[in-house]
């Protein structure tokens, strides 16, 4: 049996709009990880006990005390807020300027530690393999996690049911023009989330690789959420 089939199990005879899980599904992994319900929005249930637990959660993680903070947090993530970041650190080791690796390596590791150099590496990957994407090289990253607190929002008591469905249609929309298919999309939102968290995916042992297992965990399921059709008309149901 696969570790992961305990995440799973909440999952059955919970009928869902096919928009509404579409946007949840651009969070799967995460809610997989944290042991939540993909079919609901926000993972889990709006009650007092999971009301509190979500605001901890977003007051350690996030610094998002209250509503002004999680529309300002969302804004930002659209505006493409750990992307920069991204573009900050390949300018600053001047990677769009080397045609190869091989160049990269002898001109710039010499100028940081040892330990550094495979997060050098992955930047450098995660860039010329991104490159079509030009500035919004890893906006999969960040365009998910939108969408995450839009969400999670709502549980928190933040915004209603309506809002954060709302808010979650515009981003979901701007990662369907994006992106061409699920995969893409996850793939993108891996290299955002190994450039947040120096957890890569070269390590076998990293969290990186731990939520690519997630991933293709539940793509190869039956009844995958990436069934759904990345295409679908999105507009609003509720």
């Amino acid at each position: 049996m696969s570790i992961f089939s305990n995440f799973f199990k909440f999952n059955k005879n919970i009928q869902i709009d096919d928009v509404i899980y579409w946007q949840n599904i651009t969070y799967a992994i995460l809610t997989t990880c944290n042991n939540y319900n993909i079919k609901i929005v926000g993972g889990c249930k709006k009650t007092t006990i999971n009301t509190k637990v979500t605001q901890k959660l977003l007051i350690e993680w996030w610094s998002i005390n209250n509503r002004q903070d999680l529309l300002n947090m969302i804004e930002k993530l659209k505006n493409g807020l750990h992307n920069n970041f991204f573009l900050e650190n390949i300018n600053e080791v001047n990677i769009p300027y080397y045609r190869t690796k091989e160049e990269f390596v002898l001109n710039e590791f010499k100028n940081f530690k040892q330990e550094a150099h495979p997060f050098l590496t992955m930047l450098y990957d995660v860039y010329n393999k991104n490159i079509n994407y030009k500035n919004t090289p890893i906006i999969g990253w960040d365009l998910s996690r939108a969408v995450y607190l839009a969400h999670a929002g709502y549980v928190c008591g933040y915004v209603t049911y309506e809002e954060a469905l709302d808010m979650g249609l515009e981003i979901c929309k701007t990662l369907q023009n994006r992106f061409n298919s699920w995969e893409q999309m996850i793939f993108n939102y891996l290299d955002g989330y190994q450039f947040w968290s120096n957890e890569l995916l070269s390590n076998p042992s990293s969290q990186a690789q731990q939520r690519l297992k997630v991933y293709n965990s539940l793509k190869n399921k039956k009844d995958s959420p990436y069934n759904l059709q990345w295409y679908l008309p999105l507009h609003k149901t509720w």
